[in-house]
């Protein structure tokens, strides 16, 4: 339930960002950046508001697959019982959270509201990957006690 309102409020808060860009006179938004942080890319100010809407179908994605863990798994024949359930749900809506928060992060960016920045952009897709693997093995080495 915490994580649910928690998901709501970054979707809500990147909607937030995205409508006070379009009301700001400004008439371009950041579409893309290069490696090193340059502006590569420009468009209308009414592209911002994609953003938020691809953040309510990640979401909506993500709340699919806490509903059906299993069919979210890349690991075979993982046994679905209720420890490696528990496992994979929270797996879920920790990724699905750090996902949002890094479409709020990108719509900022995209609404000059924050600089795009690797300092941010590299620890925080190392702290993904690290979550990812963690839980890949906590769940492989409960399946190889499983068989057992």
């Amino acid at each position: 339930m915490k994580s649910k309102i928690v998901s709501s409020l970054i979707i809500i808060v990147t909607f937030g960002v995205a409508l006070a860009r379009m009301a700001n006179c400004s008439k371009k938004v950041i579409l893309h950046w290069d490696i090193s942080g340059n502006l590569t890319s420009q468009g209308t100010e009414n592209l911002i508001i994609l953003l938020p809407m691809i953040s309510v179908i990640i979401f909506a994605i993500f709340k699919y697959y806490e509903r059906n863990p299993y069919k979210l798994s890349t690991l075979p024949r993982i046994e679905e019982s209720e420890s490696n359930t528990k496992m994979l749900v929270k797996h879920i809506k920790t990724m699905a959270m750090l996902t949002l928060l890094a479409m709020l992060y990108i719509t900022m960016c995209s609404a000059k509201m924050a600089d795009i920045r690797l300092l941010i952009i590299v620890p925080f897709l190392l702290l993904t990957m690290g979550y990812y693997a963690h839980t890949r093995k906590k769940i492989k080495a409960g399946f190889c006690a499983q068989a057992k």
